[in-house]
């Protein structure tokens, strides 16, 4: 199985449950049922498969808006989009747009960052085209392998809230030192505390397993299950520990390499850890996320300032 370039839109729709707190800052909590529109743009080449994904969150509404006006201006798309950031408190949902690669089989997606390739964010796990890695050959009932992907989670303490983010993201072209007219007042620009220059995203190993447990007409199905294994990281906030589970089903195109459907559930906890050697010491839950989604292609086309719906 091969990937081939290709536009796809995807709608998205997920229930999410995230307690989430820092070691010196209070527990939040979350819970809601989002929908959203996903495009994805396949840029494969003879050794690497490039992808880019966006996301538009929005109403569930969107799909039959998009029927009715044929096309949708995408910066109307974002400015609901950051709306419905805006209104969040934990870090769940808040990369609204994702570049990275991987060789074509698909065997480590890695996201394009300033200066290096960086894991997935925890968050996008199960994405179109994160995951499964694709292996060589037909792929038959009964088939299974094993795959491994790092991906990455910001400690809350070192995390500048979304509000604070989605200004800054307003104000990158701006100096500094200029204030902006919010709501008729004037706001200075945000300063970040200084014990936020402690590096606070932790990487992670993650194994999983891929089995075909079916056809649909030509297409695998696919099962991934996440291997329920402790994976711990060490960095400025300490020792860390996660604890993954999940299991979703892929429906793989055998034309594009790409997903028709997704449906299944990710849990994700990760909590401070004892150092090996040094005294016990209470762990504590840093985050607990649970969502359960269902992606599945629409018809619809896009380019750099339209989303088109189904002629």
């Amino acid at each position: 199985m091969r990937p081939f370039p290709w536009k796809i839109g995807y709608r998205l729709t997920q229930k999410v449950s995230v307690i989430e707190r820092g070691l010196k800052k209070p527990e939040w909590r979350e819970e809601y049922t989002c929908h959203a529109l996903l495009l994805l743009n396949s840029m494969p080449s003879e050794s690497t498969w490039s992808r880019e994904i966006v996301e538009y969150v929005g109403t569930e509404s969107f799909f039959k808006d998009l029927r009715q006006r044929q096309w949708i201006p995408r910066w109307e798309l974002q400015e609901a989009h950051e709306g419905h950031l805006a209104s969040r408190r934990t870090s769940f949902g808040g990369l609204s747009e994702l570049e990275f690669s991987s060789d074509l089989h698909n065997s480590a997606a890695w996201i394009v960052g300033e200066d290096d390739w960086e894991p997935v964010p925890y968050d996008r796990l199960y994405w179109p085209t994160i995951l499964p890695s694709l292996p060589d050959g037909p792929i038959v009932v009964g088939q299974a392998w094993q795959g491994s992907l790092e991906f990455s989670y910001e400690v809350l303490d070192a995390r500048i809230d979304p509000e604070t983010l989605l200004l800054l993201e307003r104000l990158m072209e701006q100096d500094a030192s200029e204030a902006v007219e919010t709501s008729g007042a004037t706001e200075e620009i945000p300063t970040v505390e200084e014990e936020e220059d402690l590096d606070g995203v932790c990487e992670f190993g993650l194994d999983y397993t891929a089995r075909v447990v079916d056809m649909a007409v030509a297409d695998p199905v696919i099962e991934i299950s996440l291997l329920e294994e402790e994976a711990l990281f060490e960095g400025d906030y300490g020792l860390i520990a996660m604890y993954p589970a999940g299991t979703w089903k892929v429906v793989l195109s055998t034309m594009d390499a790409a997903p028709v459907l997704m449906e299944g559930w990710c849990h994700l906890k990760v909590c401070s850890a004892s150092q090996e050697g040094a005294p016990a010491v209470e762990s504590l839950d840093l985050l607990d996320c649970r969502t359960e989604f269902k992606i599945q292609r629409e018809p619809l086309g896009f380019d750099a300032s339209r989303v088109y719906g189904a002629a």
